[in-house]
């Protein structure tokens, strides 16, 4: 008996997508900030043997608490995002690769989190846009960003802290860009999905057709 095919149902991705936005923006001010404290520590610790206190731990765990609640919900808004748009783009174009699960669940597999990510919001942003073009460079910029700050948070982690400043702050730029192309790249696919489907609801543009800019153009 035939494996019968999952139906997706179309759901706006406006109400997602600005609280992405609002979350990734806030997001950029903690990291700013952070930037501040590892540049500061770093250069006080050449002026400061006993970098370890000067730190205090203790004063900064308020800190290390709130970035950890604003990743946890940066990640389940994120993530509900995509699962969104993904779903939406399975409307648009049945044939898609890439499930929501697969597109959401990607960034947790070791070795895989390296490239299927990005090849899932590629196919996102190509099906939302009715066209496979080439890829955005603001997408290049977003993967390249986010695969550095990861690997330099984990390396600064193996390091005492007056050594693990410099790579901090190298990290929490990199998490900066990673966030401004991210919400550069949220807009523009909601933008996309909720221009896309009223077309295809009118009957103007099949599911699995033409570009929008092309069909728009014809006409």
């Amino acid at each position: 008996m035939a494996k019968s095919k999952k139906i997706y149902a179309w759901k706006d991705p406006g109400a997602l997508g600005k609280w992405s936005v609002v979350l990734l923006a806030i997001t950029v001010v903690q990291q700013l900030a952070a930037l501040g404290l590892n540049l500061i520590f770093g250069a006080a610790a050449s002026y400061a043997p006993d970098i370890e206190t000067f730190t205090a731990p203790q004063l900064a765990k308020w800190a290390v608490d709130m970035v950890e609640i604003l990743l946890l919900l940066t990640s389940i808004v994120w993530g509900a995002w995509i699962w969104r748009v993904n779903s939406n783009a399975h409307v648009f174009k049945p044939s898609v690769r890439f499930s929501p699960l697969g597109a959401v669940g990607f960034y947790f597999v070791p070795f895989v989190s390296l490239f299927l990510p990005f090849q899932a919001m590629e196919e996102i942003w190509f099906v939302s846009a009715g066209k496979t073009t080439q890829t955005p460079l603001v997408m290049r910029w977003w993967w390249a960003a986010l695969l550095l700050s990861n690997f330099l948070g984990l390396f600064a982690l193996r390091l005492p802290p007056a050594d693990a400043a410099p790579l901090s702050a190298l990290g929490n730029l990199g998490s900066i860009v990673c966030c401004l192309t991210f919400i550069h790249i949220v807009r523009q696919i909601t933008a996309m999905q909720r221009e896309r489907y009223p077309l295809i609801q009118l009957g103007d543009l099949p599911s699995d057709g033409d570009s929008v800019i092309e069909r728009l153009s014809a006409g």
